[in-house]
């Protein structure tokens, strides 16, 4: 079985690094907007088992698991959550701010596990640097290494656990929502779908500020 972890911070503090181009409201509707999109796009795929969400109250969900934030940061959540799931066959661990992501694309990326093999899965950023998701079969083969390089990180532990490191570049995944060029690199009525998702009605595209 893979069990998808989805590690989700505070609604209302996430995304601080887009307040140059977004107003508080935005950056919270837009941050449900992708956990909402996220949990539709895992839910919807067929290699995925179960969902925990590893976060905040706030973001428990009927019909879905949820871990509590240990607190320590992103890779303490992460480990404790793996911890939990060791039995499983393996885990996928998918941020939310992935605006383009599809349940095909996340089948794409499961579909390059082999079955009995210690190994990672990897996909990077559209920079190269970072890691937009990862795939850990069994979900103890390694600890998670999410920050700065991460990719470099995540292979290299793979390397010293001797397992079989495999990375997967999928246009769909390379996206997130980290800096303001981001969001300019995003598709005409992606972001005002988004913060529509997120919030209680409607929303109109924001004027980003460059």
């Amino acid at each position: 079985m893979t069990v998808a972890l989805l590690p989700v911070k505070p609604f209302a503090v996430a995304k601080t690094r887009l307040a140059t181009v977004l107003t508080p409201t935005e950056r919270e509707q837009l941050a449900r907007g992708l956990f909402r999109q996220m949990l539709a796009a895992l839910g919807s795929c067929p290699l995925v088992q179960r969902i925990v969400v590893v976060g905040p109250a706030e973001a428990q969900v009927a019909g879905v698991g949820w871990q509590p934030d240990p607190g320590g940061g992103l890779n303490a959540a992460l480990a404790a959550a793996l911890t939990a799931v060791a039995a499983e066959e393996a885990a996928l661990v998918v941020p939310t701010d992935l605006p383009l992501v599809t349940p095909e694309a996340l089948a794409a990326l499961l579909s390059r596990r082999l079955p009995g093999t210690r190994q990672v899965v990897v996909v990077p950023d559209r920079r190269g640097e970072g890691t937009n998701a990862l795939v850990l079969q069994p979900p103890d083969v390694i600890a998670p290494a999410f920050g700065p390089a991460s990719l470099a990180a995540h292979l290299q532990a793979a390397q010293a656990a001797g397992a079989r490191a495999t990375v997967v570049t999928l246009p769909a995944l390379a996206l997130d929502l980290d800096h303001p060029a981001d969001l300019h690199a995003l598709p005409a009525g992606v972001l005002a779908a988004l913060l529509a998702r997120g919030g209680a009605g409607e929303a109109s595209t924001p004027a980003l500020r460059r």
